[in-house]
């Protein structure tokens, strides 16, 4: 029974083969060149592989329907169709899209890829840097040694006009006396009255 099912195959994938290869056989280059522009594109190819698959389309729904292969009248006939000026603009108009969709696909696909692998990137270099927290820290207790710092300079400068000891009194809120502005000044022996 299978031997019988595989006879029927071969048998129609020959009757779908010799109507596509008894209308190519005068000149097989002429339909691309009927359907390629002059200067031979993608767009061209595309167009081309698309005929040859409406060909193949006709072929089999033209078997599946009468039981029997086009003759090649009948396959000259689809060609003459497919090769008119109109259709030839279709095929390549199916061809651009297709060619568009094609491409609008990979680049979603290389701008997933790159966005995931830049992500992952990132991350990684995110988990190398130091934690939030830490940095906060650091950044406040540098600033706060920045403000010691310039207090100290303030106060140098402050101090260098008042002098030390008086700058030690005014910051810690004593009055700091002279020893000598208590005692009587001593007249000079010159001027001694008897």
């Amino acid at each position: 029974m299978t031997d019988q099912i595989q006879v029927e195959a071969a048998e129609a994938e020959r009757a779908i083969a010799s109507p596509l290869a008894a209308s190519d056989s005068v000149d097989p280059y002429q339909r691309f060149a009927d359907i390629a522009s002059d200067d031979i594109d993608l767009i061209d190819n595309v167009a081309y592989a698309l005929y040859k698959r409406r060909k193949l389309e006709f072929v089999r729904a033209f078997v599946a329907a009468k039981g029997l292969p086009p003759n090649p009248a009948e396959v000259n006939n689809f060609i003459l169709a497919a090769t008119l000026p109109t259709s030839v603009d279709s095929l390549r108009a199916e061809a651009t899209e297709t060619l568009r969709t094609f491409s609008e696909q990979v680049l979603r696909e290389a701008e997933a890829e790159t966005e995931d692998r830049y992500r992952r990137q990132l991350m990684s270099e995110l988990k190398k840097a130091r934690p939030f927290l830490k940095t906060l820290m650091e950044n406040i207790l540098a600033n706060i040694g920045a403000l010691a710092v310039t207090a100290l300079i303030l106060l140098v400068i402050y101090g260098s006009r008042l002098g030390a000891v008086n700058l030690f009194g005014e910051v810690f809120g004593y009055e700091i006396k002279d020893k000598t502005s208590g005692a009587q000044p001593v007249a000079p022996s010159s001027q001694v009255r008897p």
